[in-house]
């Protein structure tokens, strides 16, 4: 699909999101059980199109690794004879810290996983903020299809970045990221105000 990781998380994750959110119209109203899920459309996918340009400062030169892609405990099983098994993946190449990164976003492994895997394989300075940048794709693509507190998730992910990402190599990110947590809170905004009329 593309010639290196930066391109293909920009193309084939970032925006491709956007563009999944924004095709759909996923800015409805559906009603749960008793609980109201809301959906949010990001209108111009060309805006995280910035995030392109800088991903290089932000992730170091990485070898590409074969990847779950979906590596949460869920997905993780012990077999007959006790030895671990994987399943549901959505296998392909990248940064090895995607799959590390997820497997922490709900609830994580136990601690020694980490700390073995990081006697084999140390993890690199700055894995924390790189998490944080991965995950939001899984976060945003959680909100588009299952909304509620996913989009809170977001939000806070987002927080997080412009606290960690404020130096002016990221300018153009923090651009972005405040584009971004602005669509969600006129979201909110215009949901309230629905609420409010609906009465």
């Amino acid at each position: 699909l593309e010639n290196n990781w930066f391109d293909f998380y920009s193309n084939h994750r970032l925006i491709q999101l956007c563009s999944l959110a924004r095709d759909e119209q996923l800015l409805t109203l559906k009603a749960v059980k008793k609980y109201i899920f809301y959906f949010f459309t990001l209108k111009d996918c060309k805006e995280i199109e910035n995030v392109c340009g800088i991903l290089k400062e932000i992730i170091p030169s990485c070898n590409p690794s074969l990847l779950h892609g979906d590596l949460w405990s869920g997905n993780v099983l012990s077999s007959e004879n006790s030895s671990p098994a994987l399943i549901d993946p959505a296998v392909y190449y990248g940064d090895r810290e995607v799959d590390l990164a997820m497997s922490r976003l709900f609830g994580g492994f136990c601690d020694s996983f980490y700390t073995h895997y990081d006697s084999i394989y140390p993890i690199s300075e700055g894995f924390e903020q790189r998490s944080v940048l991965y995950n939001l794709y899984h976060l945003l693509n959680h909100a588009c299809i299952f909304g509620g507190s996913y989009i809170f998730q977001s939000q806070n992910s987002i927080r997080s970045l412009l606290k960690h990402l404020n130096s002016s190599l990221y300018t153009g990110f923090i651009l972005v990221i405040n584009w971004i947590h602005t669509a969600l809170e006129h979201i909110m905004l215009s949901f309230l105000a629905f609420m409010s009329t609906a009465h």
